[in-house]
């Protein structure tokens, strides 16, 4: 769960960063989000794919192992 947690903070404080950094510059607040998502423009299929499925496969491994516990008990 630590995982999940510092994975999602750093995400959010890279973005914040990324932001930041482009007001700083002199760039309005709509230009710099849009800015920082350009670069998943240029990412090919396959990068996205794993950029995707990455987090999912965080975010599920988890719960599969909470329902299948929960099922166990359930059947005893």
């Amino acid at each position: 769960m630590k995982i999940i947690v510092i994975f999602l903070l750093m995400m959010a404080l890279m973005t914040v960063l990324s932001i930041s950094a482009n007001l700083f510059i002199g760039i309005g607040f709509k230009d710099a989000i849009r800015e920082s998502a350009k670069s998943f423009y240029a990412m090919t299929v396959s990068e996205k794919v794993l950029y995707t499925l990455f987090p999912l496969v965080i975010f599920l491994h988890p719960l599969y192992f909470r329902y299948k516990k929960g099922k166990q008990s359930q059947n005893e």
